[in-house]
């Protein structure tokens, strides 16, 4: 097996950063998904209601 060049280490390192962010951040979504989902939910009742009032005027 041949050994990687620095390019290709630097490369390979960046990807595996890359996914290590994208892990931290789904394991930080799951573990707040109540409080995201509350928010969720607060957010488009709060939508529906200026799109109501937007109706009326």
């Amino acid at each position: 097996m041949r050994e990687l060049n620095p390019s290709e280490l630097r490369e390979v390192q960046g990807g595996v950063r890359a996914l290590a962010a994208v892990g931290a951040v789904l394991a930080w979504a799951y573990a707040n998904r109540g409080s995201l989902l509350t928010t969720w939910n607060a957010a488009r009742a709060e939508n529906a209601q200026l799109n109501a009032a937007h109706q009326l005027h």
